[in-house]
């Protein structure tokens, strides 16, 4: 095991992942099935030498919890570099959940942010200043929406950033 994996390890058991001499398959295991947090490894295919040009990774994790959307990455030279740095990559996400997962958000605070996101729709660097990643994710999700034009409502924006239906049309489905 060399440094790094060890370095990954000790920072996961900070994070809840208790079993012991542990491997990185194992940790992402318990990312998927624990914390619902996938970090997928693929390979490009270079078709004129017959080879791997190159591996990356995806790591996506549910809207409706951690407010965070995809992250992929490319270009790394081996399958374990690439496992290592999305299994890092997956931990940052647990580990800003844990620290936000006692905020609370109020929805007009998601909405303002949602706003404030499509009102900077033209201003290519435009400061996102959101602490927690459900207002970064509004902010974000208004900076690319058209959504505005079509008469989205302040229910439908909720609806749009939380993921989630609101509580009485849950019940309703059911």
């Amino acid at each position: 095991m060399n440094k790094q994996e060890d370095q990954i390890l000790k920072s996961s058991r900070k994070l809840g992942f208790k079993k012991p001499g542990s491997s990185l398959h194992e940790l992402a295991d318990w990312l998927r099935e624990e914390k619902q947090i996938h970090v997928e490894i693929g390979s490009i295919w270079d078709d004129l030498v017959n080879r791997v040009e190159s591996y990356y990774y995806t790591v996506t994790a549910p809207l409706n919890v951690y407010y965070t959307p995809a992250i992929q990455r490319a270009g790394g030279a081996s399958y374990k570099e690439m496992l290592s740095e999305g299994i890092e990559e997956a931990l940052g996400i647990l580990a800003v959940y844990n620290q936000q997962k006692h905020l609370k958000i109020s929805d007009d605070q998601v909405v303002i942010a949602y706003l404030k996101g499509y009102g900077d729709k033209s201003k290519p660097a435009a400061k996102n200043n959101y602490t927690s990643n459900l207002e970064k994710y509004a902010y974000f999700l208004g900076k690319q929406g058209d959504y505005i034009e079509e008469g989205l409502t302040e229910d439908d924006i909720l609806y749009l950033v939380k993921n989630k239906l609101p509580d009485e049309e849950m019940l309703q489905l059911e």
